[in-house]
């Protein structure tokens, strides 16, 4: 066998042998980048109730103290996680940022019909006396025979005690204007706090107050609460 005869031999066997070994070893994936965690939106749940006052004068500047309501709430900068209290992340151990947000997703008086809808978020609370403190602002009035309960709720009752909490929610179970009713003490607040959720026609404002004073009890019905109570959520 000459040289040149051999050489290509040798050449030959160590590109077979190269091709075979790329072939044994095994592909690389490519590698995947992640995913972004995507945040739940809150549901969005809209309220609509009469109104006095309200007219083509002062439409903009009612629009604009409902629009300006917010709320202040901690996140990460990093991953987003939300919560209504100071503290660090539970995923990054970040120190929370502190933020203010829009009260409402959207807001919408009307002259026409003497009507405001507003867009709640049920990710954090909204107060029926925050809506009301905005309104008066420009002399405006909630028509509490027309103010609807809707969804889900919380009345927050005053003037009692621990030991009316039984009664309260007996007064407003036999009213029977709400599917579900859960009375409890809040000892924080001092205040009774019923968890309610209304039907396909929710009560107004007006008859729910009319069924607490009817029962006897000496409470004053204060307040209403939509969404999640003050406490940390997940993104």
């Amino acid at each position: 066998m000459n040289v040149k005869h051999l050489t290509r031999t040798l050449l030959a066997l160590v590109a077979a042998g190269s091709v075979l070994a790329a072939q044994a070893k095994p592909a690389q994936e490519p590698t995947k980048p992640k995913e972004a965690v995507a945040v739940k939106a809150a549901p969005v749940t809209e309220l609509r109730f009469s109104v006095t006052g309200l007219t083509k004068d002062n439409l903009s500047k009612v629009k604009e103290s409902l629009t300006t309501l917010s709320f202040q709430t901690y996140v990460c900068d990093t991953c987003k996680y939300e919560q209504s209290t100071a503290g660090k992340c539970t995923k990054c151990n970040m120190d929370l940022k502190a933020e203010k947000k829009p009260l409402f997703a959207g807001a919408m008086p009307s002259p026409d019909d003497n009507s405001i809808t507003l867009s709640m978020d049920q990710g954090h609370p909204t107060r029926l006396s925050d809506i009301e403190s905005a309104l008066k602002k420009n002399s405006i009035n909630i028509d509490y025979a027309k103010f609807p309960i809707i969804g889900k709720a919380h009345l927050v009752i005053r003037g009692g005690t621990a030991d009316n909490v039984a009664a309260v929610e007996k007064a407003i179970t036999d009213s029977k204007l709400f599917e579900e009713v859960h009375a409890q003490w809040d000892a924080t607040a001092s205040e009774i706090h019923v968890a309610v959720k209304s039907g396909a026609m929710p009560p107004t404002r007006a008859k729910v107050t009319s069924a607490i004073e009817g029962s006897g009890l000496k409470v004053t019905f204060a307040d209403v609460i939509w969404g999640a109570l003050p406490m940390a959520k997940k993104a």
